[in-house]
């Protein structure tokens, strides 16, 4: 949200924080019921210690490979360097956002 506000002004802002917007709730939609289908379909305990975390990983992974591919360069200079900053820090809350999930 930060980057969106600091890196697009105008028109641009505005359709980059409603794409953010529309992402987020469909998530939050089909998070709900993609859970409810596989805790129904294969249990609690199955679905929450076997494959599921590891899926959540791997998709996550995926998906960062796929928003780095097609991230455009920022139209305007920012006060640090772009790509190492937010690669690094990125890869970073992955890891720390996995080693959390699978420590609960």
């Amino acid at each position: 949200m930060a980057l969106i506000t600091m890196v697009l002004q105008g028109p641009e802002h505005n359709r980059a924080l409603g794409v953010r917007a529309a992402i987020g709730s469909t998530g939050a939609a089909f998070g709900v019921l993609l859970g409810g289908v596989l805790v129904s379909g294969i249990g609690w305990f199955g679905s929450a210690t076997a494959w599921l975390p590891l899926l959540g990983s791997v998709l996550g992974a995926a998906l960062f490979a796929v928003a780095e591919r097609q991230a455009a360069t920022p139209p305007v200079r920012l006060p640090f360097p772009a790509r190492h900053s937010l690669v690094g820090g990125c890869i970073l809350m992955l890891a720390a956002s996995g080693v959390l999930i699978s420590a609960c």
